[in-house]
């Protein structure tokens, strides 16, 4: 199981047009995982906007599991913008604010999630999934994790840090990286 958030994202293609595709690190992996053969599950939440149904689609055209990908009503998930910067870097800007991903352990479904993730084989997620989350969401991701590991499930972290997804608290990002690797 992948944990984490998927972006609708937009990118510029050399002609100055953008296109549409969906994205996230976690999510990819997921992908990723399906296409060698795994069972990959990705655990989110989104909207039931149209965006959110191509992430749906996306994911089962891809072979992931969307059975843990929670749909908030009304709302719609995060938008990233991917541009080429002048020297020919990858420039990205993120919209995600009020995209339901980072509360997915505080919905009402979430006790769920958490549930499927102490029987999980695998659970995934990344520094960029940590960001997401409240202090009450991180403690439930956290616990779970926990609960899953004494009952051997793997977990894999991925250190992917984005000062910007923390918001410039350094403080705040230490002591919750220092949490997850206890």
């Amino acid at each position: 199981i992948c944990v984490g958030e998927v972006l609708i994202e937009l990118g510029r293609g050399s002609d100055g047009r953008f296109s549409p595709s969906c994205g996230g690190d976690t999510f990819n992996v997921a992908i990723y995982l399906a296409r060698a053969g795994l069972n990959a599950v990705f655990a989110s939440a989104i909207g039931d906007d149209p965006y959110s149904n191509s992430v749906v689609a996306l994911a089962a055209a891809e072979g992931v599991s969307s059975e843990f990908i929670l749909r908030v009503p009304g709302r719609q998930p995060g938008l990233s913008l991917i541009e080429s910067g002048p020297a020919g870097e990858r420039v990205t800007r993120y919209w995600r604010d009020g995209a339901p991903a980072g509360e997915l352990f505080e919905l009402p479904d979430w006790a769920r999630v958490a549930e499927r993730l102490t029987r999980a084989r695998l659970i995934y997620f990344s520094g960029i999934t940590l960001s997401l989350y409240s202090t009450l969401g991180l403690g439930r991701l956290l616990a779970a994790l926990e609960v899953a590991r004494q009952q051997g499930v793997r977990v894999a972290f991925d250190g992917n840090f984005r000062p910007r997804a923390w918001k410039g608290d350094l403080q705040r990002t230490r002591a919750v990286f220092i949490e997850t690797l206890k």
